[in-house]
Protein backbone atom coordinates (compact mmCIF):
# COMPACT_ATOMS: atom_id res chain seq x y z
CA UNK A 1 0.00 0.00 0.00
CA UNK A 2 1.45 3.47 -0.94
CA UNK A 3 1.64 5.14 2.57
CA UNK A 4 4.86 5.92 3.13
CA UNK A 5 6.97 8.48 0.70
CA UNK A 6 10.29 6.38 1.75
CA UNK A 7 9.01 3.60 -0.56
CA UNK A 8 9.34 6.03 -3.36
CA UNK A 9 12.87 7.53 -1.61
CA UNK A 10 14.32 3.61 -1.74
CA UNK A 11 14.44 3.51 -5.26
CA UNK A 12 15.50 7.05 -5.52
CA UNK A 13 12.88 8.94 -6.25
CA UNK A 14 12.44 11.80 -4.07
CA UNK A 15 8.50 12.59 -4.03
CA UNK A 16 8.51 16.06 -2.41
CA UNK A 17 10.76 16.74 -6.10
CA UNK A 18 7.95 15.20 -8.41
CA UNK A 19 5.01 17.53 -10.24
CA UNK A 20 2.56 14.66 -10.46
CA UNK A 21 2.59 11.24 -8.48
CA UNK A 22 -0.54 8.73 -9.38
CA UNK A 23 -1.51 6.13 -6.34
CA UNK A 24 -3.75 3.31 -6.44
CA UNK A 25 -5.12 3.35 -2.87
CA UNK A 26 -8.83 4.93 -1.99
CA UNK A 27 -7.55 6.43 1.73
CA UNK A 28 -4.15 4.82 2.78
CA UNK A 29 -1.96 7.56 0.31
CA UNK A 30 -2.92 10.09 2.87
CA UNK A 31 -1.04 9.17 5.55
CA UNK A 32 2.76 9.43 3.61
CA UNK A 33 1.08 12.06 0.52
CA UNK A 34 -1.11 14.21 2.08
CA UNK A 35 1.03 16.66 3.42
CA UNK A 36 2.89 16.96 0.57
CA UNK A 37 -0.40 17.23 -1.69
CA UNK A 38 -1.61 20.71 -3.33
CA UNK A 39 -4.13 18.65 -4.69
CA UNK A 40 -6.20 14.75 -5.26
CA UNK A 41 -7.70 13.78 -8.04
CA UNK A 42 -9.74 10.88 -7.49
CA UNK A 43 -11.15 8.52 -9.84
CA UNK A 44 -14.20 6.15 -9.00
CA UNK A 45 -14.18 3.04 -11.11
CA UNK A 46 -16.67 0.20 -11.17
CA UNK A 47 -15.84 -2.73 -8.88
CA UNK A 48 -16.62 -4.06 -5.77
CA UNK A 49 -15.42 -0.57 -3.95
CA UNK A 50 -15.71 3.03 -4.62
CA UNK A 51 -14.96 6.44 -3.42
CA UNK A 52 -18.59 7.57 -3.57
CA UNK A 53 -20.28 4.95 -1.30
CA UNK A 54 -24.04 6.13 -2.73
CA UNK A 55 -23.37 4.03 -6.18
CA UNK A 56 -24.32 0.94 -4.41
CA UNK A 57 -27.57 -0.75 -4.05
CA UNK A 58 -28.43 -0.62 -0.06
CA UNK A 59 -31.56 -3.09 0.70
CA UNK A 60 -32.63 -3.65 4.28
CA UNK A 61 -30.77 -0.33 5.44
CA UNK A 62 -32.14 1.95 8.56
CA UNK A 63 -32.10 5.94 6.80
CA UNK A 64 -30.71 8.52 7.25
CA UNK A 65 -27.48 7.00 7.56
CA UNK A 66 -23.61 8.71 7.61
CA UNK A 67 -22.43 9.58 5.03
CA UNK A 68 -24.57 8.48 2.51
CA UNK A 69 -27.53 11.26 3.52
CA UNK A 70 -26.54 14.73 3.79
CA UNK A 71 -28.54 15.68 6.66
CA UNK A 72 -27.15 12.65 8.96
CA UNK A 73 -24.42 12.93 11.06
CA UNK A 74 -21.60 10.89 12.07
CA UNK A 75 -22.71 9.01 15.49
CA UNK A 76 -19.66 7.96 17.37
CA UNK A 77 -21.23 5.31 19.77
CA UNK A 78 -22.56 1.97 18.75
CA UNK A 79 -26.48 2.07 18.39
CA UNK A 80 -26.70 5.68 18.23
CA UNK A 81 -29.27 6.52 16.37
CA UNK A 82 -28.17 9.18 13.42
CA UNK A 83 -29.10 12.92 13.94
CA UNK A 84 -30.07 14.99 11.60
CA UNK A 85 -28.75 18.65 10.74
Amino acid sequence: MPGDQQQLKSIGIDPTRQHIIVVKAAVRWRGGFGPIAKHAVYADTPGLGSVDLRRFPYQQIRRPIFPLDPEAEFAASRGEAPRSR
